[in-house]
This record gives C-alpha cells, structure tokens and sequence, in this order.
C-alpha cells in the first residue's frame, strides 16, 4: 500500500467543478453526472469541430455529451447517427474527445486520422487547434490561496467577497472542511470525518425525541436547522469556558462557531448539559444507531444520561463512540 502524503493544499471550494473538469478532460473513463431527472448516467464529452470554429452563434452547439456506450441513437435510440467506438469513427463524425486533450500523443494520433480522410481536413485542424486546443492547454484556472495560518474567520470573509455571483460557503460546510481534515481521526479510521452524516444523526435523535425540532418525514432542513443547533452549542460552550475562567462572554457569532473544535477537553465539557433519557424514539425517526454504523459525534456533543440501574445508554439514545 502507498505511503499516505499529508495534503499540501486543502480545496475548500470548487470541489465540484474541478471534480467535473478532471473527469472530462483527464479520466479515461466515462464522466459521472446526472440527467435531467437526476438519475445517474455515465456520458463521454466530444468537441464537433465544425461548430467550434465556426459562427459563434454555434459554440453552445460544440460540446456533444454522448452515452457511456459511445454510440449516439435517434428516433428514440433505434437508429445510429454516430458509432464513436473508433477513432475512426469520431474522425469521420468530426468529434473530437475532451478526454484526450492533453495527452500530445493520442492528439497527434487522432491528428493524422482526421487529416488523412479529407484534405479539407487540414485547414480546419489548424483552425481548430489555434482557436480551441491551443486555449484550453493553456488556460489558468483563477485561484486564492490562503496560508495555512491564516484564521478560519478570515476564510469565512474571503468566500463572503467571491461567492457574491454565486452560493456563499456557510459555517456548516466551513467546519466539514475543517473537520474532514483531522488526520488523527483519518488514521484512526481510514475515512475522513463526515460532519453532515453526524448532523443527520443527531437531528434524527432530536426529532425522533422532540417533534418541534422538526418533522423527519419532511427532510433534514425542516425545523431546527444545522447553523441553529451550531449555534446553541457555541452558547453553551462559551458558557461553560466562561465558568471555566477561559473565556469573558458569552456569544455564537460567527467566530464562535468557527472555533468549534473537533476534540475538546473533559474540563471544557462540564458544562454541557445532558440529555434526559426519556421514551425510546419511535419508528416515525429513530436516531439510534450502534457502532460502526452511527458516525462519530463531535466532542461537543453531550453523551446521553446512563439509565438509572444499567450503568450504559438507554436503549433507543445515540450513542457517543
């Protein structure tokens, strides 16, 4: 098994489009996405070169998604229009695969293919290669990099600037960035730490007990919503630090927040308060799961109150590995 590298640089946005960016253009394997009705599919991206370089009128007509099996079907997929399968094929059609842009040597390959069937083919590689290939090789993707000191508030108030055309980063997904990066946990399980199955967790175990923190059958937003019950832990948290002579007031801004840790002390958590045992959940929303399959919950969150005469969590509560 390979060597773990400890990560240089931690993506916190644009997961998705680069994720997106490498598959079509570097995997030789069909692109993972979805369609319309957001069922999976597995489709293969090709450039028509003849709409690429012509009118720009036709450049939203240039990117040709087809299916995994690369056969392109009509008349409700009982008659081929293109079987991409060969090179040949794609030369013929004048579709060029993203897949291989930047490999030079099937380039060159396919190249030669394309020329060979027409001489007209020529001119218009040219013209392709300077006006499309040539810009996406050399294209630089716009980054921020930050220092690896520099505070997660401050991280919060760069996306706040540049998500401004789009969907900001919120507290929630700030911290599953943060805590996904926990390398003691990674070692010690093999996984990353995933914050949002622990909150799905935890409201369920909430719900299940309180239905005013939100009804299950509705989703996970309905009712108490993550960033409120962030919130009130960083109130109690605060409190407790307060009582604790390390801390002067008690407040959940954004800082607070922010400075949730993944493990805390047995010192800082005397103050957290715990959860009545109460009835076992009924099956409407059952927040009970027993490792390994209950994720891990943060240090802030409180253990249940061992029942009366067990000594152990009553049955039903969600347990704290």
């Amino acid at each position: 098994m390979a060597e773990e590298v400890a990560p240089s640089l931690l993506l916190l946005d644009g997961q998705q489009r680069l994720t997106s960016l490498f598959q079509a253009l570097f995997q030789d394997s069909p692109v993972e996405t979805t369609d319309a009705r957001g069922n999976p599919v597995r489709r293969w991206y090709y450039v028509d070169i003849k709409n690429a370089i012509g009118s720009p009128a036709d450049r939203d007509e240039a990117i040709v998604s087809v299916p995994e099996d690369k056969v392109q079907r009509s008349n409700f997929a009982r008659s081929v229009v293109h079987d991409l399968t060969t090179a040949e094929g794609e030369c013929a059609a004048g579709l060029f695969p993203l897949s291989i842009v930047f490999d030079t040597a099937k380039v060159n390959a396919w190249r030669r293919a394309y020329e060979k069937m027409d001489d007209g083919h020529f001119d218009r590689w040219s013209r392709f290669e300077e006006q499309v290939l040539e810009p996406v090789r050399s294209f630089q993707v716009p980054m921020i990099k930050l220092a690896a000191s520099t505070s997660m508030d401050a991280v919060c108030a760069v996306f706040e600037r540049v998500n401004t055309g789009g969907v900001p980063l919120n507290v929630f997904e700030l911290l599953t960035a943060t805590y996904a990066g926990d390398r003691a946990y990674r070692e010690r399980t093999g996984d990353y730490y995933q914050l949002p199955q622990v909150w799905r967790a935890i409201k369920e175990d909430l719900a299940g007990r309180h239905p005013v923190f939100g009804r299950l059958e509705a989703g996970i937003d309905d009712g108490l919503s993550s960033s409120d019950f962030l919130q009130a832990v960083a109130l109690v948290r605060t409190w407790s630090r307060k009582q604790d002579g390390l801390g002067t007031g008690v407040s959940c801004k954004r800082r607070d927040l922010l400075e949730l840790p993944w493990r805390t002390s047995s010192r800082s958590r005397r103050g957290l308060p715990r959860r009545s045992p109460g009835p076992a959940p009924s099956s409407r929303g059952s927040a009970s799961c027993a490792p390994p399959s209950c994720p891990t919950a943060p240090s802030w969150y409180p253990s249940p109150r061992s029942g009366p005469s067990s000594g152990r969590p009553p049955t039903g509560s969600a347990r704290k590995t």
